[in-house]
Formats: structure tokens, C-alpha cells, sequence
């Protein structure tokens, strides 16, 4: 009764699996859905079927993401300076890059639980501009560039956003949030126990 319509199946397997990610739970609910209709409607079922799926997976939702772009913006360096990108997906997927200044990028990836992505975005909703926002000056220097700002942060999901920040916006604060939320050490990248995180500042 099914295999005549292997196209139409498809389809709700791929409806299905919003209900229901197992692979084998999705497909029997999709063979569930076109039992039903063959019994209720006929074989029109297959066609009113597919119109229907067609017309609601014609597009996948959109993947979150935010980067933050990290240089240090000083001229002189007096220690240890780096600069760092930090990027987290809405799968939990996390890549932190340091570079001491005049050495070579060290990359790091990380998996972290859905509960401190979901802090993490939180701690940046706040600072999260409509379009794109950029301060005129950082310390009475007006920036003739973009990578003359310290933070360059990009947020991407249906819309993208863009915030560019001098080292003493109070966007450092919430960086340091979120690294101490996802507890990634900065410069090293090691990471850090909950009661290790909380000493970020």
C-alpha cells in the first residue's frame, strides 16, 4: 500500500523527523500518516499529501551562531597580550583561537551542554544591536578601520547583527560572561571547573 508512493513518503519522513528525531521512530510515524489517509480518502490521499508537505518543509530553520573577534588594540605590549576569536553554534559547538602577540594562532574546539548555550546567548541579548553599532572614538582616537576597535562581534540567526567595541566598552564584561559561562580559561583556552569560571573577570 505504501510503496507506490516512495516520493510522498519521503516527504513526511522529513516532517516527521520534527516530531520525532529517531530515524526509525520518524519513518514509522510517516507510515503511520499515509495508512490513515489511503484508508480515510483513497488513493487522492498521496496527492494531498505531498501538496501539504511540500508546501511546509520547503525551508530549513536557520542555524545561530555568534563570533567575537578579539585584538588587542595597543600600540606597546607590557606582558602577555593576544588576541582571540571565539565562535558557538546553537548546537553547542564552540572553536576558541589565541594568539600571544607574535606567535601563531592555537586552536581549540569544545562541546558544550544546551543549558549554557542558552546562557550564553542570554548574557549577549543586551548587547545584541537592530543593524550595526560602532562607537565614533575609543579614547579620543577616532578608528579609521574596523580592526582598529578591539571586539568585533557578529551575531547571525534569521537576521544578522554587528557590534564593533573599544577595549574599555563595557562589552568586556559581558565577554568575560561568556567565557565564564562556557568555562574556557583566556589566553589558554584550557577549561575551567564552575568554581574556576566564576574567579573571570
Amino acid at each position: 500500500m505504501i510503496a507506490p508512493y516512495t516520493r510522498q513518503r519521503r516527504f513526511a519522513i522529513v516532517i516527521a523527523r520534527r516530531f520525532e528525531p529517531d530515524c526509525v521512530a520518524a519513518s514509522l510515524l510517516a507510515n503511520t500518516w499515509i495508512v490513515r489517509l489511503l484508508l480515510v480518502w483513497g488513493d487522492m490521499s498521496a496527492l494531498i499529501l505531498a501538496a501539504f508537505l511540500m508546501g511546509s518543509s520547503d525551508r530549513p530553520e536557520p542555524r545561530r551562531s555568534i563570533t567575537v573577534h578579539y585584538r588587542y588594540p595597543e600600540a606597546v605590549c607590557a606582558g602577555f597580550c593576544t588576541d582571540e576569536d571565539l565562535s558557538i553554534q546553537d548546537d553547542g559547538r564552540v572553536e576558541y583561537r589565541v594568539r600571544p602577540i607574535g606567535s601563531r594562532w592555537k586552536v581549540f574546539r569544545y562541546k558544550v551542554s544546551p543549558e549554557q548555550v542558552r546562557q550564553f546567548w542570554s548574557a549577549f541579548a543586551l548587547s545584541r544591536p537592530v543593524r550595526v553599532k560602532r562607537p565614533a572614538h575609543c579614547d579620543g582616537l577616532i578608528p579609521t578601520v574596523d580592526y582598529n576597535f578591539a571586539y568585533d562581534v557578529l551575531w547571525s540567526d534569521t537576521s544578522h547583527s554587528r557590534l564593533l567595541a573599544c577595549a574599555g566598552d563595557p562589552f568586556r564584561s559581558v565577554y568575560f560572561s561568556g567565557l565564564r559561562i562556557l568555562q574556557i580559561s583566556p589566553a589558554t583556552g584550557a577549561r575551567l571547573t564552575e568554581e574556576e569560571g566564576r574567579s573571570l573577570n
